[in-house]
């Protein structure tokens, strides 16, 4: 029997989008942080197979080692409520759409001429949600990756990937790169 990141894995899809957003006031918020706030949790970098050590983080919410059955409860972690309040209705849209809850959401920030190694996802959690990128910031240099399927995100626009798939991120361009990542898990998985 398959797991569901194996089903995923041989899923013919590999971008689905879903339309865009105005993220202008996000992209304001986010450019008022320092240097350091984007270091404070460096977790994501220093996790084997380290394919994320070019990028800094602001987690939003996030769940550890879930597996279907387990109680679904992602821990929130943002202390900004300004920028939550302006995500919120974003999140709320998508687990409307999908009839789910957020689990992990993350700002992801590419530094201008770096990468995400091209890797793919494993576990029940990551083959069952549905992940999606927002563009915040973006440049046309910054390209996504799925099996070397090459996508350029604009800023604001919502695509759910295929994370069982192989993927990178290469950013080729003279400016940071910074997406928000969030998974919603159908209401069918949650306990």
């Amino acid at each position: 029997m398959k797991t569901p990141i194996e089903q995923k894995r041989e899923e013919e899809w590999r971008y689905i989008y879903h339309g865009n957003h105005d993220v202008s006031s996000i992209a304001e918020r986010l450019g008022s942080y320092s240097e350091n706030q984007w270091w404070l949790d460096r977790t994501r970098q220093q996790t084997p197979p380290f394919v994320h050590r070019e990028t800094t983080s602001l987690f939003v919410s996030e769940l550890i080692g879930w597996e279907q059955g387990d109680d679904f409860a992602p821990v929130f972690r943002l202390e900004d409520l300004e920028l939550w309040e302006m995500i919120k209705p974003i999140i709320s849209h998508y687990e409307e759409k999908h009839d789910g809850k957020m689990g992990k959401a993350v700002f992801l920030r590419l530094p201008a001429d770096r990468v995400v190694y091209q890797h793919y996802d494993e576990g029940d959690y990551l083959g069952l949600v549905h992940r999606h990128h927002i563009a915040i910031k973006t440049n046309d240099k910054a390209i996504f990756l799925i099996d070397q399927e090459k996508k350029n995100m604009e800023t604001g626009d919502c695509w759910e990937i295929n994370n069982g798939r192989f993927h990178g991120v290469i950013n080729n361009g003279d400016t940071e790169r910074i997406h928000l990542l969030f998974d919603i898990l159908p209401n069918k998985y949650i306990k």
